[in-house]
């Protein structure tokens, strides 16, 4: 984090129209292997450019990075935002960490006379660059344990094997579309999908063959979904689509155009189909209703028409 401070030790009432620079906050640090800076300002005055001023705090980085940089009289240069065309006449700049920097600090003087910093001057820096580091320290380990945090809630929701949404994702997915519902008289189409043969790949090939099948029709899937549906797999072979703002039109289109996909998509897994079935929702009843006339309607759909177990048959019926 590098901070530009601008004092103004102008007399009591001369310089009338002189308007002191704020101070603001530049973030700099090292991601990715790339520098990377943020810019926070307050009350910047207009003639500051928020671009061309990170690009000279992250100059200036680089340049602290094997120790304090003092300049006592800034000379006039276009790409420098933070000096004499800014109105400053000084700067002192100081890395903020010990073993590796992990920002600057600048502090500069703006005045109508030319004024270099004194060995106080210069100790204050130093001491404010050294309890920013701390401060840095703890914001980036809590920022680091957000995105830990984050990456396990994003990995308890997905498949593994698939990178769909997974059982638990879905099941979420079906109480918060189900209360959205409540508000907003909307269909939503569920699609079920089954890939066929999955057992007697691994039986004959392995489960590797397997694997690959599932990735395969995964992908498929994903590719035939609209950026607004949501596609999970919630069992071995067995996938759900969540389709918002769609009537049975809609879900039909989206089975077409899975099916077209298939003999290019599933080629060389040793599987050539996915048994679908579709299902649209009913001002009076859960998406749970839904979901299982979708998968009564997929069994409905396989080849040589494996029965609908009788569980199925009953919740279609409701």
């Amino acid at each position: 984090m590098a901070a530009g401070a601008a004092e103004d030790d102008s007399e009591p009432g001369a310089n009338a129209g002189h308007e002191p620079l704020a101070t603001g906050l530049v973030r700099v640090g090292h991601q990715d292997q790339e520098l990377v800076a943020e810019v926070v300002t307050r009350d910047w005055p207009a003639r500051l450019d928020k671009e061309k001023l990170r690009a000279t705090l992250v100059r200036l980085f680089a340049r602290v990075e094997g120790g304090a940089l003092l300049e006592q009289e800034l000379e006039a240069a276009t790409d420098d935002a933070l000096g004499r065309n800014q109105g400053l006449v000084a700067r002192f700049a100081v890395p903020i960490g010990d073993a590796e920097p992990l920002g600057v600090l600048v502090v500069a003087h703006a005045a109508s006379r030319p004024r270099g910093f004194t060995n106080l001057c210069q100790r204050i820096g130093h001491a404010l660059a050294a309890a920013a580091a701390p401060l840095l320290l703890q914001a980036e380990a809590r920022e680091a344990l957000a995105l830990e945090r984050d990456r396990y809630a994003r990995e308890a929701r997905t498949d593994r094997l698939t990178g769909l949404e997974n059982r638990s994702a879905w099941e979420e997915l079906l109480a918060s579309e189900d209360a959205r519902r409540t508000r907003y008289a909307e269909r939503v189409t569920i699609v079920s999908a089954d890939l066929d043969g999955l057992k007697a790949i691994n039986d004959r090939e392995g489960h590797a063959a397997g694997d690959q099948a599932l990735k395969a029709a995964a992908e498929l899937l994903r590719r035939s979904a609209r950026a607004s549906d949501h596609v999970a797999r919630v069992g071995g072979d067995e996938f759900l689509v969540l389709m918002p703002h769609t009537d049975e039109t809609g879900g039909e289109r989206f089975m077409a155009r899975v099916r077209a996909g298939l003999a290019v998509v599933l080629r060389g897994t040793g599987c050539d189909s996915i048994s679908l079935g579709a299902a649209t929702s009913r001002d009076d009843e859960a998406l749970a209703a839904a979901v299982a006339r979708a998968d009564a309607a997929m069994y409905e759909s396989k080849p040589k028409a494996r029965p609908v177990p009788e569980k199925l048959r009953a919740k279609a019926r409701r």
